[in-house]
């Protein structure tokens, strides 16, 4: 398992923990400095996250042996249609322009129903196409929940598939999900470990939407504080636990934050704390799917 960097703070404001908006393009480049003196080769971005990929490319050293992960547009319609075979062409060579790149490591699909709505196969015909021209070596999907993953495997061959797991949501690892994408052979990349920063912030400090779930987070941090660790540490700790899993891609903004989540990732923790994790999830995805609340 290693640590992959999501850049969606590069574009634009993202995170409800997020309290210092945008990262600066000089932030950026440290970031990137860091990240490799590190031995993190992965970084994660797409076509909708604003200037994102300007940014990252702008950058990224020349020569560099980095991994970068990009995605398509989102289409969200009820027919796929063949001229949206070029939009998905032209976007992802406009991704290559803005990333300065001759090709990518991973092309995922940004909005799962884009595969799984009508004639939805024409997109993935196309990125098998870049595939094929050796414009990007892996290509998948990001999906958001097991009636995704279910469809998406059984109709596509796919390389990658990017997925949200977290100490609170065990949904794809109970169901059976993780072991059935490795015995395929097929890369996952995690997502969403912090549950957008909800699991980094005090439950007091909660909107009033997740009242109905302050009282177990309550117990979480409790429980995290006596067994001497920080809520990225137990977040952390959850994932390197999950054996299944290829990448954690996290979030970050600054060089700061970035040095915490790594020594996070890399210390040792005690059996207890593992252990006594398992007692903290949800099976509710107005609570798990950060698309679906409701904070306005």
């Amino acid at each position: 398992m290693k640590l992959g960097l999501g850049t969606v703070q590069f574009g634009m404001d993202y995170g409800i923990s997020n309290i210092h908006g945008r990262t600066s393009v000089e932030e950026a480049r440290e970031i990137l400095h860091f990240a490799d003196e590190h031995g993190i080769e992965l970084f994660d971005t797409a076509y909708s996250y604003g200037d994102s990929e300007t940014v990252l490319g702008n950058v990224l050293p020349e020569g560099h042996s980095f991994r970068i992960v990009t995605k398509t547009p989102v289409f969200k319609k009820d027919t796929i249609l063949k001229s949206d075979r070029s939009v998905l062409m032209d976007a992802f060579n406009l991704s290559l322009e803005r990333l300065r790149q001759d090709n990518v490591y991973g092309l995922l699909i940004h909005h799962a129903d884009d595969l799984i709505t009508r004639s939805g196969e024409i997109l993935f015909s196309a990125m098998a196409e870049l595939k094929e021209k050796g414009l990007v070596s892996k290509i998948g999907a990001s999906v958001y929940t097991s009636e995704h993953l279910d469809f998406i495997t059984d109709k596509f061959d796919i390389d990658i598939i990017q997925l949200p797991i977290n100490v609170l949501d065990r949904r794809l690892i109970q169901g059976g999900h993780l072991t059935f994408l490795k015995e395929k052979g097929v890369e996952i990349h995690a997502r969403s470990v912090f549950l957008q920063g909800l699991l980094l912030m005090s439950p007091d400090s909660l909107h009033p939407y997740f009242d109905a779930i302050k009282p177990m987070l309550k117990q979480y941090h409790a429980f995290l504080q006596d067994q001497g660790v920080s809520p990225i540490e137990g977040a952390l700790c959850f994932i390197r636990n999950t054996e299944e899993i290829d990448y954690v891609i996290l979030g970050v903004a600054s060089v700061g934050q970035l040095e915490l989540d790594v020594n996070a990732f890399r210390r040792h923790f005690a059996d207890e704390l593992i252990q006594g994790l398992d007692s903290f999830s949800l099976d509710d995805p107005r609570y798990l799917n950060p698309a679906l609340w409701r904070l306005q």
